[in-house]
């Protein structure tokens, strides 16, 4: 009798842990780390997700500026650009051969202030990559404007050492 009732409070036990885990499954969200765009607001969602994860001593790393991400989307780059400044956040550019250089003096005073590293590499990149510490946004201009935004730590680490390969070859 007394066995019997051991056991019959140690099931009530089990039982109640075993809700507990089934509670805790229904509630655990999964979390998206891929998203995709297309189109020239889809670039600016893209970018805007990115700046308002930005903050003081982040650094932000770019490989290609095409010609056409100044088409559809000059003016924008220009406003993110000055709110990463405004941030904090510096940057290293590996921009593609042909790019059109800035003018402007808020520029030229970020890169006095090392805020802003520019490399022109002697190669075309076949997107816009913006990489941080935490996510890796890659644009393409093909055709269609399409953008994919993966947030992922260790992919954007990945990603962080292949710049780093890039800036030190000057490519």
């Amino acid at each position: 009798h007394e066995k019997k009732e051991e056991l019959d409070a140690q099931q009530k036990e089990l039982e109640q842990i075993a809700k507990t885990l089934h509670a805790r499954k229904r509630t655990r969200k999964t979390e998206s780390i891929l998203s995709s765009y297309q189109g020239s607001k889809g670039i600016k969602t893209i970018l805007d997700q990115i700046l308002q994860k930005l903050s003081a001593d982040d650094e932000v790393l770019i490989v290609g500026t095409p010609r056409k991400i100044n088409e559809y989307a000059g003016g924008y780059i220009k406003e993110w650009q000055q709110e990463r400044i405004a941030r904090g956040a510096r940057c290293r550019l590996l921009t593609d051969q042909d790019t059109i250089s800035w003018d402007f003096p808020w520029w030229e005073k970020s890169k006095r202030e090392k805020k802003t590293i520019t490399k022109r590499s002697t190669m075309a990149s076949p997107a816009y990559l913006v990489i941080t510490k935490n996510a890796v946004a890659t644009i393409y201009f093909s055709g269609a404007i399409l953008g994919v935004l993966v947030e992922h730590p260790e992919i954007a680490e990945r990603y962080h050492a292949f710049f780093e390969i890039l800036w030190k070859a000057g490519q």
